[in-house]
């Protein structure tokens, strides 16, 4: 409904909107898919969540995994 608003308020076209729509519908139908989702209801919100998402995601085992095997040997073999 507040993409639809937006967009009439705009003034775009209508057949544009219409294909707008169609395409959000298609784009949330799949919101399932994603690690995050993020709800735009206040910008300011939204920037700082995005913000803690790439923050946390650069402590992602899978980020770290290399990095930690070595040190975790080192530990190991030094104990």
């Amino acid at each position: 409904k507040t993409l639809n608003d937006r967009l009439q308020k705009r003034g775009d076209d209508p057949t544009e909107i219409k294909g707008r729509m169609q395409k959000a519908l298609l784009e949330i139908s799949h919101y399932n898919e994603y690690d995050y989702v993020i709800m735009n209801e206040k910008f300011e919100d939204s920037i700082r969540i995005i913000n803690s998402i790439v923050t946390s995601s650069f402590y992602c085992l899978n980020l770290q995994k290399a990095k930690l095997d070595k040190l975790v040997s080192e530990i190991i073999e030094n104990k």
